[in-house]
């Protein structure tokens, strides 16, 4: 969402449109942070089991994607997605409000967006393309 959607949102010169375009948009996404505990608490869970010093790249991608969906709860919903939702775009009379608000967001994004890419490499050398 943030290398594409939040741009785009950004570029558009009605901030209200870019507030409904967000909140129809979000609740779509919504599952993916719940995906990424659940993704990083298996990598954790695979290599406790195993125990093999050599799988370590499990307990680095299970890390990185329980923090990644953890800090989308944490950080990221509280401080910009919660009140971009809540937003009412009637108020926000010249756009500011809801431009900070993704800009924000944007920025937010950037660091789960390189925990991603972290994890999808760790977890693709632990399925043997070593």
């Amino acid at each position: 969402m943030g290398i594409s959607h939040i741009p785009s949102m950004l570029a558009m010169s009605d901030m209200s449109q870019a507030l409904l375009q967000f909140q129809v948009y979000w609740p779509k996404e919504r599952q993916l942070p719940i995906c990424g505990v659940t993704s990083g608490l298996s990598g954790i869970a695979i290599y406790l089991l195993k125990r093999d010093p050599n799988d370590y790249p499990w307990l680095i991608g299970g890390v990185a994607m329980t923090f990644f969906g953890f800090y989308t709860f944490a950080v990221i919903y509280p401080d910009s997605i919660g009140p971009l939702l809540k937003a009412d775009p009637t108020k926000d009379k010249d756009g500011q409000h809801t431009r900070s608000l993704l800009e924000k967001f944007k920025t937010y994004h950037y660091p789960r967006m390189l925990t991603g890419i972290a994890t999808f490499i760790a977890y693709t050398y632990c399925f043997g393309f070593k």
